[in-house]
């Protein structure tokens, strides 16, 4: 209820600034351009939109200098080569994509996708064409176990609500990411994996490297790269300041979409 996609379109309900409503992207490949459809309950605040949905689709990445930055070695240089102008899909909110980076932690994505449409019909707020991701008010006292977790990720998300609700963890545009790192990690039950991929997607970091994510060591040590996360993190020092493009490519390789 919250987002769906196809090999041409996404389309996804947002609140912003007061306004709600759904989006949809479409690719028009003939005119190399994004075209954006918005049904909405009132005017769209267009400058802060068209920024969001630029880091969304990542609209502002430099496919040559992403390119010099990571081909140091002919391993690296095969994958980029192998899907040219691969980017990285940034998040509509960066506390969704952090509460959806805990339910998705040690389980499949098909049982994290399955939390995350609980959580919206539990605690989200329905509009005319879908459901809004719940609120960290919403979710602050909620009783999550009831869409299957454990007891302890329904504290965690919890935790996390509360703090983004108390204005404890800012997540407002312009945040320095070490000041949300810091108070990220104090909460029980968010480790370096999470802080990652949300500095990856939430955080727009061009330079986020999850060097613990199982499938990208996977990835790697599949492609002679490297063999342990530690040996990977060095080897990633390589693909500086653009890594966050290359935790793409070494995704789409695990996936099956490499060379």
């Amino acid at each position: 209820g919250i987002e769906s996609c196809d090999s041409r379109r996404y389309v996804r309900t947002f609140e912003l600034d007061g306004c709600r409503g759904v989006v949809e992207v479409a690719n028009d490949a003939r005119a190399r351009v994004l075209r954006v459809d918005v049904r909405a309950d009132g005017p769209v605040p267009i400058p802060s939109f068209t920024v969001r949905l630029r880091a969304m689709f990542d609209l502002d990445a430099e496919p040559a200098r992403i390119r010099a930055a990571l081909c140091s070695d002919a391993r690296a240089a095969a994958l980029v080569d192998a899907a040219p102008g691969l980017r990285v899909p940034g998040g509509c909110d960066p506390f969704e994509i952090l509460v959806r980076a805990i339910l998705g932690q040690q389980v499949t994505v098909a049982a994290g996708r399955t939390f995350v449409s609980r959580l919206a019909q539990h605690w989200g707020s329905p509009i005319e064409d879908g459901i809004l991701f719940p609120t960290p008010a919403a979710l602050a006292e909620a009783e999550i176990e009831a869409i299957g977790v454990t007891g302890r990720r329904a504290d965690t998300i919890r935790s996390l609500s509360r703090a983004v609700a108390d204005g404890v963890i800012p997540l407002d545009p312009g945040t320095d990411f070490a000041v949300v790192r810091d108070r990220l990690l104090g909460i029980a039950g968010i480790g370096e994996w999470t802080v990652g991929y949300a500095q990856l997607r939430a955080f727009k970091d061009p330079d986020a490297f999850p060097a613990g994510d199982v499938a990208l060591l996977r990835a790697a040590q599949r492609l002679g790269i490297a063999e342990t996360a530690k040996a990977l993190a060095a080897a990633a020092e390589d693909w500086r300041p653009r890594r966050a493009y290359m935790v793409m490519h070494l995704w789409r390789a695990g996936s099956g979409g490499g060379v």
